[in-house]
């Protein structure tokens, strides 16, 4: 019997290891992430950077000049992107070079304006159709966020990988191992 007492107080002991490692690793990350959500709600959510260039290539099919349909886009999309639009439809409207406007956005970091700008570029230096150049910033802008999906779904099996393990290791202990043993022991 001292024995078999043994080994459920060691898989007691090793589900409540277990448990306590979740709740340790969960705990604050699990309050950081709702607090990152709450100040998206209040910041409001934009929209991603593929649909900003297709909104962007639909005033330009539509007959709308680059500046034009810059500010336009910008006031729609609004936050950080939206503002560093307008500034960028502004100093065009200007006639502030080409690669001096688009310093606002490398100012702020944000990856659409640099999209837009090298998307736009040729068009705006030697005339050519702006729509072509901004469907391939679409597709550059499609592979880089689903990189990004890829790549955190990929260290979220990382992280869901160790706690499974310690639920399931037990277990597998109690019924694959202890029999065995105890059968090989026991003659």
């Amino acid at each position: 019997m001292g024995v078999q007492a043994a080994m459920m107080f060691a898989a007691l002991a090793s589900c409540c290891a277990a448990l306590w490692l979740v709740v340790r690793r969960s705990g604050p990350s699990a309050i950081g992430r709702v607090e990152a959500a709450c100040r998206l709600a209040d910041d409001g959510l934009g929209p991603s950077d593929a649909l900003v260039l297709q909104m962007l290539a639909v005033a330009l099919r539509k007959g709308a000049s680059i500046p034009c349909a810059l500010d336009a886009v910008g006031d729609v999309a609004g936050g950080l992107s939206g503002d560093a639009l307008c500034r960028v439809s502004q100093a065009l409207y200007r006639g502030v070079l080409w690669d001096d406007a688009w310093r606002v956005g490398d100012d702020v970091g944000l990856p659409v304006c640099r999209l837009i700008g090298e998307g736009l570029r040729d068009s705006w230096e030697h005339g050519s159709s702006p729509v072509r150049g901004l469907e391939l910033a679409v597709q550059c802008a499609d592979r880089d966020a689903r990189h990004a999906i890829e790549q955190g779904a990929a260290a979220l099996s990382v992280r869901i990988l160790l706690p499974m393990t310690l639920c399931f290791l037990p277990a597998f202990v109690m019924i694959g191992v202890v029999p065995t043993a105890m059968s090989l022991i026991g003659g």
